[in-house]
């Protein structure tokens, strides 16, 4: 499949149409498809995997749609995508933490394929970024109320009650922190994950429990 910007329109509306049909009504076999279409990316096409993001953000049945990405094996497919550009890395880790966002099923598949390793490793490529790339991965560590699910800032999530989650993002933010330039990215990541570890008991007992304490302090 040739995917340019003659046809990706057309690409993405087959993906929707297709999806929204009874499995009986398809023309295509939609994993077949898709399977295909992730294998076509280049790594280049960093435009993509942004409009994808947006396909599953906007999308109202996305967690359906997250399954038949996982169907047509995207995770495995997208990591062979990635390489040390730090606009490649980007635009695919903000795709897959999309993909991740409210997802049980999604988190189960990454954790197997040990997704949090073999991704966000990249992190060391990027040096500089936004505000809101950092909030949409310090997102991942806490698990969101429905309330809290349709587009809330960091900041706003923050003022409630929040329960810690997800360990394996965290270590992978602090990770990253010696490779940005920005020290107020720097102070920025360790306060966000300071004030979610100290919002309660037991998210200092998960923190303790996986390593976070002592990852900050060294």
């Amino acid at each position: 499949m040739l995917i340019d910007e003659n046809n990706l329109d057309q690409i993405i509306s087959t993906i929707r149409a297709v999806h929204q049909m009874t499995i009986d009504h398809r023309l295509i076999d939609l994993t077949e498809y898709l399977t295909e279409f992730f294998q076509s990316i280049q790594p280049q096409q960093s435009n993509l995997f942004r409009i994808l993001t947006c396909l599953l953000h906007d999308y109202q049945d996305c967690a359906a749609l997250k399954i038949e990405f996982l169907k047509a094996n995207c995770l495995e497919t997208i990591y062979q995508k990635l390489n040390n550009n730090a606009d490649n890395i980007i635009s695919i880790l903000e795709f897959i933490t999309e993909l991740l966002n409210n997802s049980e099923n999604v988190q189960e598949k990454f954790l197997k394929f040990n997704g949090y390793e073999k991704f966000f490793s990249s992190l060391r490529y990027i040096h500089s970024v936004t505000n809101n790339f950092i909030d949409q991965l310090l997102i991942l560590m806490i698990q969101k109320s429905t309330l809290q699910r349709s587009g809330h800032s960091l900041a706003s999530i923050m003022d409630s009650y929040i329960i810690f989650i997800n360990p394996h993002i965290t270590v992978s933010l602090i990770h990253w922190i010696p490779y940005l330039i920005d020290a107020s990215f720097q102070q920025y990541i360790i306060s966000s994950i300071t004030k979610i570890v100290l919002r309660s008991l037991q998210n200092k007992m998960m923190a303790c429990s996986n390593g976070i304490i002592l990852a900050l302090l060294q």
